[in-house]
């Protein structure tokens, strides 16, 4: 990262750890020399330092990801009797919710189908954007380690095949064609992600479906959306004075005798239309309701300020793209919900200003995503995205 304002040089791990002298951050925490690590998401899975004992969390943590990041306390070391966690966001019971799911045992309820690998890359072939000749050399770049600009360079046809059928979509407002495209690429990123969950349990026994994925895992980030989205000038904003203020200390208890249900990868990118479906009044109002207990909104304003937040989620091409590709149980767990409620306080009308600064100092977006949901936000994603 480059930042001019801030310095003349480039701000890396190793820059700004000038006394690591070389070595692997993971390995200098293990010494007595750093106790403290700040991290944006590379530690959050994977990192296993028994002498960790405290985490300060300032930053949304939801589900399995809840589960990994907080889990990377649950090491073992001669003398460690105790662990801490200081939350600055994350609602307690959502986390004792993520947890609960694993403890004891989790039943799989619905196994992993491994024929998806084949029936989405029939789909991506079918669409006739990436030329089989194309895999090879891109395949081959892959094994060898060779640079990011040989492996673009390398597809860039492949690249600009979709991007000009994108361009014309665009260009004669051509709502079926923009669908499929979407879809096209929804599919890219399922199939890298299953094939790289599913091929570690089963051999698919042909070096041409390898191929594809290398070459899709690459092609995934050069067709990324490119949507523009609305940026937050936040350069003139000066932090004149903060207050700390203490909440709850929570000890959470785990409940025995719960089975955890988890769900195999099934049928990702392979939906189909299904009919409308829509929560019951009654509860989507009660959950409305919920959502905004403890603020000064009456019910009218409350309703206005969900419908304007509901809005904006069923316009979202990413939402779109994710219902069209996933069965509504997966979509329902996918962490791209908050990810884009979040940003939605920020885009939607001012005339919601107090419900929207009342749902950003709460945090209760998962809250919002299940009313959302009971609404019936999945179906109206999937019939947005296969009316443009």
């Amino acid at each position: 990262m480059k930042d001019d304002e801030s310095g003349p040089g480039e701000f890396t791990e190793t820059s700004m750890n000038p006394g690591l002298k070389g070595r692997a951050l993971e390995t200098a925490f293990a010494g007595d020399e750093y106790q403290m690590m700040i991290v944006a998401n590379k530690f959050q899975t994977g990192f296993d330092q028994p002498l960790l004992t405290a985490m300060y969390a300032d930053k949304k943590l939801d589900g399995i990801t809840a589960v990994q990041t907080l889990s990377r306390l649950n090491r073992k070391i001669p003398g460690k009797t105790n662990t801490y966690v200081l939350d600055f966001v994350n609602n307690a019971g959502a986390i004792l919710e993520a947890f609960q799911q694993y403890y004891e045992d989790a039943v799989l309820y619905r196994p992993s189908d491994p024929n998806i690998i084949h029936d989405m890359l029939a789909k991506i072939r079918a669409a006739q954007i990436i030329d089989v000749a194309e895999i090879d050399p891109v395949a081959k770049e892959v094994q060898a380690q060779g640079s990011h600009n040989k492996l673009y360079s390398l597809m860039k046809t492949s690249r600009d095949r979709f991007y000009d059928r994108l361009r014309l979509a665009r260009e004669y407002d051509d709502d079926d064609e923009k669908a499929k495209l979407a879809d096209f690429r929804a599919t890219i990123n399922n199939f890298v992600r299953a094939y790289d969950f599913l091929s570690q349990i089963i051999n698919y026994e042909t070096v041409d479906v390898e191929k594809w994925a290398m070459f899709c895992k690459v092609y995934r980030g050069v067709i990324r959306d490119d949507e523009p989205r609305d940026q937050i000038d936040t350069s003139g904003i000066i932090l004149e004075r903060y207050k700390l203020t203490p909440g709850a200390q929570v000890s959470l208890k785990l409940q025995a005798g719960q089975s955890g249900q988890l769900s195999g990868v099934t049928a990702v990118g392979s939906g189909g239309v299904r009919p409308k479906k829509y929560g019951l009044l009654e509860d989507v109002l009660r959950r409305i309701n919920d959502l905004f207990a403890g603020s000064d909104l009456d019910e009218v304003d409350r309703a206005n300020a969900f419908l304007s937040i509901s809005n904006y989620a069923i316009g979202s091409t990413r939402l779109q793209a994710e219902a069209m590709a996933n069965s509504e149980a997966d979509f329902a767990n996918s962490p791209s919900i908050i990810e884009e409620l979040e940003d939605i306080p920020y885009r939607a009308d001012i005339g919601h200003q107090a419900a929207l600064k009342y749902l950003v100092t709460t945090g209760k977006y998962r809250q919002l995503a299940e009313a959302l949901l009971a609404q019936g936000l999945y179906e109206a994603l999937r019939r947005t995205a296969q009316e443009e």
